[in-house]
């Protein structure tokens, strides 16, 4: 509650004794009132904590049997509830027999749907397949396939995800990136949440977010998840819908040309200051060369051709987007008997068909210029870009930068995100 200037007046004639102290309690109260950092209801309105909620991460899919050997002394636990005790280096053996998982260790026999496995101790971490993992390993049946999947506090799992998404950067001037990155990262955790998955929330690959468990944990990354626990990016009080990639190149992307999503207001292309703040990324500027008889090749593998009997002639960018990125590229080829024909293909279709020359990866950026030339029989294709992801979102290197110049992490999500809020989820009891 907070005093009005009317009760507050009245207060102060009434009682001198107690007014220093009744000034103290209002202007305390005042500045928590005037906080950046409000309170939102958690999404779905559980009313259970958000940094007390799990997340669960598919580590594994295995067909047959599976054979383990924990470095630690477990618990193995029932979906009934039964715990049994299974001592460090013991042999397991977890079998997949027509949707019943069958667990044989220490000469005993369980049989279930589903089982998981904990460490014995607060102090110990699960490990599989050499990394080590907070929290429980379960694992189900489904069909003929047994799931491995860590089920881990959103927090905990945050601390994983850091150092391997923004690269295990230290520092006082870059906290304010890692600060801005953890609250992106924790909404992308409560968007796969509220999707309610059966079996698993998230990969830990580029599907989602890379996740390394314990071991990929570092200090500082940690204390940044630390100092915003709980706190998730918002627009009109709703969780933001985020997305995040490596180097804009200088301008981000509006997110109705890239993906599916339309009229979201707050992932609109932003000019990345001049010169770009992530101008500071190794990778900022990139060329690619190819022949036209590997342009085929890779319509071809894409299906947009059904034969290689073609000669590539020309790559015209025909538009682009405001942002500079390309929207339509066509392909000029001509077949053996001297058919023309046109392949057009669109926006970030692009990159995932045109590809980088050593075909390892899909093309770095849609944000590029094309030169050719004639050499021999063939043409010589050479795709000068800038930037490096689709370009919707966070561009992290430009977070980065803007910490460097002594930005904090509201300013950074709010530049990135106009319009929006950064809000303590309400995790009263």
């Amino acid at each position: 509650m907070f005093f009005n200037r009317k009760s507050y007046s009245s207060f102060f004639i009434q009682s001198n004794k107690i007014c220093a102290l009744s000034l103290l309690l209002s202007v305390a109260l005042l500045l928590q009132s005037c906080s950046p950092i409000k309170r939102v209801v958690s999404p779905g309105g559980s009313r259970e904590k958000l940094t007390q909620k799990t997340i669960r991460v598919i580590l594994d899919t295995i067909s047959g049997e599976q054979s383990l050997q924990f470095k630690i002394d477990v618990i193995l636990k029932t979906n009934a509830g039964a715990a049994f005790h299974i001592k460090q280096n013991s042999d397991v053996t977890i079998v997949n027999s027509n949707g019943q998982i069958s667990i044989s260790a220490e000469g005993r026999n369980y049989s279930g749907t589903a089982f998981s496995f904990a460490p014995s101790s607060d102090e110990n971490h699960m490990d599989y397949k050499g990394k080590r993992y907070k929290g429980e390993l379960k694992v189900m049946a489904d069909a003929n396939k047994i799931y491995i999947v860590n089920v881990i506090g959103i927090e905990d799992y945050l601390k994983g995800v850091l150092p391997l998404e923004m690269g295990n950067i230290s520092g006082k001037e870059n906290f304010e990136a890692l600060k801005a990155f953890s609250i992106i990262a924790r909404n992308y955790s409560v968007m796969k949440l509220d999707q309610r998955q059966s079996l698993f929330d998230v990969y830990p690959d580029t599907r989602d977010q890379v996740y390394g468990g314990f071991l990929a944990e570092r200090d500082v990354p940690s204390r940044a998840v630390d100092e915003t626990r709980g706190l998730l990016l918002t627009y009109s009080h709703a969780v933001a819908k985020v997305f995040y990639f490596s180097s804009c190149g200088g301008v981000t992307e509006d997110v109705g040309n890239v993906f599916s999503e339309k009229n979201i207001p707050y992932l609109v292309s932003v000019k990345d200051n001049e010169p770009a703040n992530c101008s500071i990324s190794p990778g900022f500027s990139w060329i690619e060369k190819y022949t036209g008889k590997k342009i085929v090749e890779r319509l071809f593998e894409s299906r947009l051709i059904t034969n290689k009997d073609y000669a590539c002639k020309e790559l015209e960018i025909k538009s682009r987007f405001n942002s500079g990125r390309v929207n339509e590229l066509d392909i000029k080829l001509t077949s053996n008997d001297g058919e023309e024909k046109d392949v057009k293909i669109y926006g970030n279709n692009i990159r995932s068909i045109i590809k980088q020359s050593g075909g390892k990866g899909i093309l770095k950026s849609a944000m590029f210029d094309i030169q050719t030339r004639k050499t021999g029989d063939d043409i010589e294709i050479i795709i000068k870009g800038k930037g490096n992801g689709h370009g919707v979102g966070l561009c992290q290197w430009g977070a980065i930068a803007m910490s460097r110049k002594g930005a904090d992490f509201t300013k950074i999500l709010s530049f990135y995100f106009p319009g929006t809020k950064i809000e303590r989820i309400d995790d009263r009891p």
